[in-house]
């Protein structure tokens, strides 16, 4: 599963577009990667049998416990 997870991050890396780009894609695409490395290693779980779900499920699995930052208005309180 660490190798899964390295090979979709590497699968990522701006260097495949060009000399001189980053190592690692750009922080602002944080969500997108996180998402693509927890899809890799996940599949990699349920192949190795070590998952607790079925591919069928795996999607909703992953849509389910992906944290969704909502922040609360903030009102300054004299």
């Amino acid at each position: 599963m660490i190798k899964a997870s390295a090979l979709a991050l590497a699968a990522l890396s701006p260097t495949h577009r060009g000399e001189q780009a980053n190592l690692l894609p750009a922080l602002s695409d944080i969500r997108a990667v996180s998402l693509h490395v927890a899809r890799a290693v996940g599949k990699q779980a349920i192949q190795e049998g070590v998952a607790d779900v079925d591919e069928a499920g795996f999607e909703a699995e992953l849509a389910a416990n992906v944290w969704d930052p909502v922040y609360q208005p903030y009102e300054r309180v004299r």
